[in-house]
């Protein structure tokens, strides 16, 4: 019986040897591969590490760990560096288009201000098949195929005919073909050296240097600059300074310009508590920045007073009352809250409260807290408000289900409505409504209308053109003009002629 195949015994069959010239073939044939792979390797490591200085604006959407917008069921929102939307701290990209929307910066690009001092801002870039957005804002007008950011200071970007700052398109006669920046306050085209004038604490305006020589002027760095015959601070001649020798003295600013405070700011304890207080001792606690009990009573304190004001919630309940939302004890919010604290909603069993407030309509068993401006029921989204007189909660809307409020407290967004600062803008198509960024309020944007946006309401300016319009920087000429259309020039909303 012959055995299985896997226990012959028969004879291996001879095998013929490689030929020493085509081993040699073999050979050279990997180590070919091997430089190939090799050399596609190098090139995308190259391209990902000039990403940053180049950014091109033909990017794809960011799956960076840090990304600059979030797109989530078919909206766009402005994440600065937060790979999830959050309440509290992404904002909507109105109009963009989700479809189409990329991030022309994977991350948030650091800004720098005063001094050098690196400020907490960071900005962002993107497009879509219409616009290019500066954050959240659109740049309308902006050339999305020759669009690029400047890297030296990313604050500033350009097309192929115009230079932009902070997403406006800067009203100063600049050769964008030719312009750069050197650093965050000096930049030049071919013909002239420009700076931030920083003298005004209202804007700062971007100016031709007149007295630099083109040719020989330097960026030193730390807001100086030289040129053949001249030192400069701040755009301004140093008399007396030699450029042959100058040295650029050391900064002492501080590395952090932030005046936000931490989180146990605003703590305190019953020896804080006002002598004439009547509270008991052995039961005081601290719940946050703005509300305290004991086994009797709820507090509202005004730390922000001095002296510090305690008062009784009459209505409150010690046992069912609870602080709402964010870092009890932390402060100063952005936005219409600014200088406000977390820790500001609270509710027990019978009320929702706001600065010691009850909410009037709240349903407690259902409110949650959204963001310090927001809080919602199973029936309402409610707002601080009136605006500025942030004294107590308003409702606003009661599409809760596709609500959505930025933690700033300037835009919200509903099914049927766009809001600036809880009042709805009217008339607007929420498709193709875009918001733009001018100083110190905003315009919007439509297929139909232009829209001025400030001053606690909206309204439409009458005879501007939604096509040709375009929010201009001009801060070279004191602010003279905010936007301007084909036909005309505006400020405040009123043409300018």
């Amino acid at each position: 019986m012959p055995s299985s195949p896997e226990h012959q015994n028969s004879a291996p069959t001879p095998v013929a040897p490689v030929p020493k010239s085509r081993f040699k073939f073999y050979i050279w044939v990997g180590v070919i591969v091997l430089l190939l792979i090799a050399t596609v390797a190098f090139a995308a490591w190259i391209e990902r590490d000039n990403f940053s200085t180049m950014i091109p604006s033909s990017t794809v959407q960011s799956v960076d760990s840090s990304p600059c917008y979030v797109v989530q069921q078919d909206k766009v929102f402005l994440t600065l560096g937060n790979s999830a939307v959050s309440a509290t701290s992404s904002y909507l990209v109105l109009g963009a288009d989700a479809n189409s929307f990329t991030s022309i910066t994977p991350s948030p690009l650091s800004v720098f201000g005063i001094e050098g001092a690196q400020v907490s801002g960071s900005v962002c870039y993107g497009k879509d098949a219409q616009h290019v957005f500066f954050g959240r804002y659109a740049m309308t007008g902006a050339d999305l195929n020759s669009f690029q950011i400047i890297s030296t200071n990313p604050r500033f970007a350009k097309d192929t005919n115009y230079v932009y700052r902070d997403g406006m398109r800067l009203y100063v006669n600049i050769d964008a073909s030719t312009f750069t920046m050197l650093d965050q306050m000096y930049g030049k085209d071919a013909k002239t050296v420009y700076y931030e004038d920083i003298s005004n604490p209202n804007y700062e305006g971007f100016l031709p240097l007149t007295s630099a020589n083109l040719a020989t002027f330097v960026s030193l760095g730390n807001y100086y600059a030289k040129d053949s015959h001249a030192v400069y601070q701040y755009g301004q001649p140093i008399a007396g300074a030699n450029p042959n020798n100058f040295i650029v003295p050391t900064s002492t600013a501080s590395s952090d310009t932030s005046v936000a405070r931490n989180s146990t700011e605003w703590t305190y304890t019953y020896a804080d508590m006002p002598s004439d207080a009547d509270i008991d001792p052995s039961t005081f606690q601290p719940l946050s920045a703005m509300y305290a009990k004991d086994a009797q009573h709820v507090y509202f304190v005004e730390q922000n007073i001095n002296p510090m004001i305690v008062t009784p919630i009459a209505e409150a309940d010690p046992k069912t009352f609870q602080v709402l939302g964010g870092d009890p004890f932390g402060g100063d919010e952005v936005g219409l809250l600014a200088g406000s604290y977390n820790g500001i909603m609270a509710k027990d069993s019978q009320h929702v409260y706001y600065e010691g407030k009850i909410v009037v309509g709240a349903d407690p068993s259902t409110f949650v807290w959204i963001n310090p401006i927001y809080g919602k029921d199973a029936t309402h989204v409610y707002m601080v408000g009136p605006v500025h007189e942030d004294t107590t909660m308003l409702p606003i809307s009661s599409d809760v289900a596709n609500f959505w409020g930025d933690p700033d407290g300037y835009f919200a967004e509903d099914s049927n409505n766009i809001y600036f600062e809880g009042t709805p803008i009217t008339g607007v198509d929420k498709a193709t409504f875009v918001i733009q960024r001018t100083y110190p309020y905003f315009y919007g944007i439509d297929s139909k209308n232009v829209y001025y946006i400030g001053g606690d309401q909206s309204s439409i300016i009458s005879g501007a053109d939604p096509t040709s319009f375009v929010v201009i920087d001009d801060s070279n000429d004191g602010l003279k003009y905010e936007g301007m259309d084909k036909n005309n020039f505006y400020y405040d909303a009123k043409v300018v002629k």
